[in-house]
């Protein structure tokens, strides 16, 4: 996670590369996911048709509160494919994503933003799969002017060698 201050605007930025050679199936056998939440995943990556996983499937899960209150705050979920294009990322919301302006006496707050984004990559990974959820029981709210929530990908900029082609999917079975 990188929680940085730039022109007073602040950047929560959580970002997940490598290669993780394993499986969902694994955060079940090792007691990490129940066989319900497995169920759910499964369900996911079954009805997208994502399964290009040679090389792992990867998980992160919101389960508590994230709260953004201020002035151009920037909440950003993403990944990376880094030294593996054949694998599936799963970012999911099973808790509560809340973006809160505010005013009180001569402080005003405004234009907060989360974005769902999937990450530059390199052109020769091109297996990538990217799936945002917000489950049945994450809910996303936000409140005050100039907010907003985004999923998208970016196009290289020019640079052949970057942002290779891969699959995103956002699915909101909350709120």
């Amino acid at each position: 996670m990188k929680n940085n201050n730039v022109d007073e605007q602040v950047f929560i930025h959580f970002e997940s590369k490598g290669n993780p050679n394993d499986k969902f199936d694994k955060l079940k056998t090792d007691g990490h996911i129940s066989t319900e939440e497995f169920n759910e995943i499964r369900k996911y990556t079954d009805d997208i048709d994502f399964k290009n996983n040679q090389d792992g499937e990867l998980y992160h899960v919101n389960r508590g509160t994230i709260e953004l209150g201020g002035t151009g705050v920037r909440y950003i979920q993403t990944n990376f494919a880094g030294n593996s294009g054949n694998r599936v990322n799963l970012i999911e919301n099973r808790g509560n994503i809340v973006s809160m302006n505010y005013e009180d006496g001569n402080t005003k707050t405004s234009s907060n933003t989360i974005f769902a984004y999937a990450g530059d990559t390199a052109t020769s990974y091109t297996g990538t799969q990217n799936i945002y959820v917000n489950n049945k029981t994450g809910k996303i709210s936000m409140y005050g002017e100039k907010g907003y929530f985004g999923v998208f990908s970016a196009d290289n900029g020019g640079n052949s060698t970057l942002r290779g082609p891969r699959d995103i999917s956002f699915i909101n079975d909350g709120s």
